[in-house]
């Protein structure tokens, strides 16, 4: 069916299957195409034929779900299907257009048309994984193969896999080893590789083999199915990773942990299926000094990186998390158990963490006397459901990137606090193009959250929707922190707190060019400072948004049922529907005006909206890292003709077509 909410500018929105997933599929080909085959040649096997001919049909597939669709919106235009030849780069790139044009409808199969296209880039996909084995072995690479179905050891060759996790475990892997498992086959223990690629030929774990499904690892009461410890440069491909367990102890799908390593570089984790990870939840009671609970040191969740050690300096670097399916969905399979991915999805953690604005609870743990972020982490594309707590977390970090991220359900079992995706002890990490929606409770459970000692955090383009603790957590424990933006954002349905202020001591904050809609039944304060200003107070200001209230909580702008000034935070140019008469706007607000958005299906500014040029110019905090933004929510250029819009969309009156 159409869609009636609206997404982010991201394509990656489809199926709950990773391998029916089109944005996932179409990112899988796309780096086999630009990463592993630079440049394909031809092959005797058919093998780029068959990927040539599966393109065609998915490009013809998603030219169908075009033309089912009939959009009008100019912005959106439908570019006809033109011959492309048969070069496989040409067929993809115009596979990626049509992708990208179909892309922000949720979940809208387009009367099948859009499976029928993901289906036939998995036939493209195997065909190029093909050629990648074929041009490994031809640049001598070692292959070793795993088939646990075998029924006696081999040596690891083609013909004579090695049949047991036991028996990889105790080889001594190379630089630009290859470790194939054998797709369709179970694996049970826990993989704990030896041996560290290089930065020019990394180990790579990836799938072989014709028959459907993915290799699977059972850790099988180990506490993780994939361990990599003190070694570096490894790429994880393909592989379905189980860690069963009692809610008691550590259980992760992935734990790649250093301990008084160094700098640790070189990790790739793509296209992965990560679920049943009956991990820790929350603290057990009585509680005592060294309890675990999931979260914090010796977390556990789908992927686990964590840093160990007082004497070296120890960071990650060079991380690339990419393409996951983690966790599934709740009701898709009656004897599935009630847990799924608990406590984390993807977390960071370190000892390393301790620098002057971070608060004395974060030094009641085992931590070093210094501090040593992870560099280069990027977390993107990935899906992740029915997660136990917290979606991702990149903690400890500088310039960490995360974006175009799926979350469809945190906090689901976990009682303590969780949010959907946030960071803390970070400097400079960017948020955007994701989608975090299904938050339970309010111990937190907002969508988004710039947590305690962070500096030059982005949220930006990113869609939060019913979500019970509400939008956006802003919290400082310890000195202060500085220039956090959160813009252009788009909250549907989140209930409880739009904003929360926890407290601390915050320097140019600011909140701007965000549009809010509360639902009918899920009101929600709009702005809530449950903390008290740190003794520097406050520098927070909220300017250029829309709120729209169709809940209950009429005059609930600020704290409470009624207007409350909160020191140090400020509101100007921001349009209020349903918020009650004027009185009831904050008493420190300047130029805010209570009116009709002219809101369309799709949360666009229509003909006649007051929010149209109802804004003010924003200038960026002084010693800002952030680049000033040049395009609104959907991707379109800001306008350049008066005063910007209130709210996420930056350009003219909306005369787009609602479906």
């Amino acid at each position: 069916m159409a869609s009636s909410s609206p997404t982010d500018p991201t394509y990656l929105r489809d199926e709950p299957s990773s391998d029916q997933n089109l944005g996932v599929v179409l990112k899988r080909v796309e780096r086999l195409l630009t990463t592993d085959l630079p440049n394909v040649a031809p092959d005797s096997t058919g093998n780029l034929a068959n990927a040539t001919t599966a393109l065609q049909h998915a490009q013809s597939a998603l030219q169908a779900a075009l033309t089912y669709r009939s959009l009008s919106e100019p912005q959106f235009s439908v570019s006809p299907l033109y011959a492309v030849g048969t070069n496989v780069y040409a067929i993809k790139s115009e596979v990626d257009s049509l992708a990208q044009q179909l892309g922000y409808d949720n979940g809208t199969l387009y009367n099948g048309n859009r499976t029928a296209a993901a289906a036939q880039l998995q036939v493209a996909s195997a065909a190029l994984q093909n050629l990648v084995t074929q041009a490994d072995a031809n640049a001598s690479r070692t292959q070793r193969y795993v088939d646990c179905s075998a029924a006696t050891a081999g040596d690891g060759s083609s013909s004579a896999p090695y049949n047991s996790i036991t028996q990889l475990n105790q080889v001594q892997l190379q630089p630009g080893d290859v470790v194939n498992f054998r797709r369709g086959v179970t694996c049970v223990g826990m993989f704990q590789p030896q041996g560290s690629g290089t930065a020019t030929q990394p180990i790579t774990v990836r799938a072989y083999g014709g028959a459907s499904g993915r290799p699977v690892i059972n850790a099988n009461g180990g506490n993780q199915a994939v361990y990599l410890y003190n070694v570096q440069y490894w790429e994880l491909n393909d592989l379905e990773l189980i860690a069963p367990g009692d809610g008691t102890t550590q259980r992760r799908g992935v734990f790649v942990n250093l301990n008084d390593f160094g700098a640790g570089t070189g990790y790739v984790l793509n296209n992965l299926y990560i679920h049943g990870v009956n991990g820790i939840n929350q603290f057990p009671s009585p509680q005592t000094s060294t309890s675990l609970n999931g979260k914090w040191i010796n977390a556990s969740g789908g992927i686990v990186f964590q840093v160990d050690g007082v004497t070296t300096p120890t960071y990650f670097q060079n991380v690339l998390i990419q393409n996951d399916l983690i966790g599934t969905p709740l009701g898709t399979n009656a004897d599935a158990p009630l847990y799924d991915v608990d406590r984390e999805g993807i977390y960071f953690w370190s000892t390393w963490r301790t620098r002057p604005q971070l608060g004395s609870w974060w030094t009641s743990m085992p931590h070093a006397s210094g501090f040593a972020p992870q560099l280069n982490l990027v977390i993107r594309d990935n899906l992740m459901q029915n997660v136990g707590g917290d979606g991702i977390v990149p903690q400890m970090a500088q310039n960490a990137v995360v974006e175009n991220n799926i979350l469809s359900g945190f906090r689901i079992r976990s009682t303590d606090n969780n949010a959907g995706i946030w960071t803390s002890d970070s400097d400079g990490t960017l948020l955007q193009f994701n989608d975090a929606s299904g938050g339970h409770g309010t111990g937190d459970g907002m969508g988004y959250d710039i947590d305690h000692s962070t500096n030059d955090v982005v949220v930006q383009y990113n869609y939060s929707h019913n979500n019970d603790g509400g939008f956006v957590l802003l919290c400082q424990d310890g000195t202060t922190q500085y220039r956090g933006i959160v813009r252009y954002n788009l909250s549907v349905g989140d209930k409880t707190r739009i904003v929360e202020d926890c407290g601390g001591t915050y320097d140019n904050y600011l909140v701007y060019s965000n549009t809010i809609v509360s639902l009918a039944g899920a009101g929600a304060t709009l702005y809530v400072g449950s903390g008290t200003p740190g003794p520097s107070g406050h520098s927070v200001t909220l300017s250029n948004n829309v709120f729209v209230n169709n809940g209950p909580h009429t005059n609930n702008v600020v704290k409470g049922t009624t207007v409350d000034s909160l020191t140090g935070v400020t509101f100007n140019n921001n349009v209020f529907q349903n918020y009650g008469d004027a009185s009831q706007l904050p008493v420190n607000a300047t130029n805010d005006v209570i009116g009709n958005a002219a809101l369309d299906c799709r949360y666009r500014l229509g003909a006649g909206s007051i929010a149209l040029n109802a804004g003010a110019a924003v200038t960026l905090p002084s010693g800002s890292t952030a680049a000033t933004a040049v395009s609104d929510y959907y991707g379109q250029g800001l306008t350049t003709s008066g005063a910007p819009n209130a709210g996420m969309w930056g350009g003219a009156a909306s005369t787009g077509t609602c479906i």
